[in-house]
């Protein structure tokens, strides 16, 4: 273990992985903040390259024990380094880097899905990893998101997963028509959530291979879309309320999803 500067390559890089987009693509790397997602990414199988510890912190021994069987390296950094790299307000002792996680789709397809979340234009990083998450803990078998999404390796989108992109494979930066010809292929039900839907999302029956559509934040899902779709659900509200937030809709759609599938096992 060895204190690293400013100047230091390996530093240069993490602030460039952290703060930029194009350099976590450049790179193929990307970054996670804390020690539960540390935990969370060697417990899935997913080794940090390199591991930045606060010089202050006393988590040194957890941390090397975490990394005994990888081949990351443990680096100390000093505290106000640690801050001025780090993503959040109130930064955390420990920031690891690791390879980027892409999942190609035909690799997802291959493995004969029955249960996809599918994001069209997802601009928020928050409601990103959301989605994540709730794909995750609801059992389904991958998220794609489509061109134009956010980057899923932004410092809130992997944050906001609290360590479910370890857990599902995440597919990014597909042609929304590619997405829904290659869904099609597979026999998938495609199911748009919409204000516009005609059918509520309990009536929908998802003991049948499927993918729920969700789009963007402000706009919904575009009437191009709406049209490939073989159903429209809807979400009802009360209280003159007109949509819900994208990743609190996929989360609702999710668990349903889960309830049906489950009260069959």
């Amino acid at each position: 273990m060895s204190g690293l500067s400013k100047n230091n390559a390996r530093i240069r890089e993490l602030r460039k992985i952290i703060k930029n987009h194009k350099e976590r693509s450049k790179s193929g790397k990307f970054a996670i903040e804390g020690l539960e997602l540390l935990r969370e990414s060697i417990a899935t199988g997913h080794s940090p390259i390199d591991v930045f510890l606060s010089e202050s912190s006393d988590l040194g021994g957890t941390v090397e024990a975490l990394i005994q069987e990888t081949e990351a390296k443990l680096w100390r950094v000093g505290d106000g380094l640690i801050a001025s790299i780090a993503s959040t307000v109130t930064p955390q002792p420990v920031i690891a880097t690791l390879q980027n996680l892409d999942s190609p789709i035909a690799d997802v397809m291959s493995r004969k899905p029955t249960f996809l979340l599918v994001g069209i234009e997802i601009n928020e990083p928050g409601n990103a990893g959301s989605i994540i998450r709730s794909a995750a803990s609801s059992g389904a078998h991958g998220v794609i998101f489509s061109n134009n999404s956010v980057d899923i390796y932004n410092p809130k989108t992997v944050r906001s997963s609290a360590g479910a992109i370890f857990r599902v494979p995440v597919v990014r930066e597909g042609e929304t028509s590619e997405i829904i010809k290659q869904l099609k292929e597979q026999n998938l039900n495609l199911v748009g959530l919409s204000g516009k839907g005609t059918e509520t999302y309990t009536d929908i029956d998802f003991l049948n291979p499927f993918a729920v559509f969700l789009g963007n934040e402000s706009r919904g899902l575009d009437s191009i879309v709406m049209k490939d779709m073989d159903q429209l659900a809807v979400i009802p509200m009360d209280a003159g309320v007109e949509s819900l937030n994208v990743s609190t809709a996929a989360s609702v759609a999710s668990f349903e999803a889960k309830r049906q599938r489950s009260a069959t096992r």
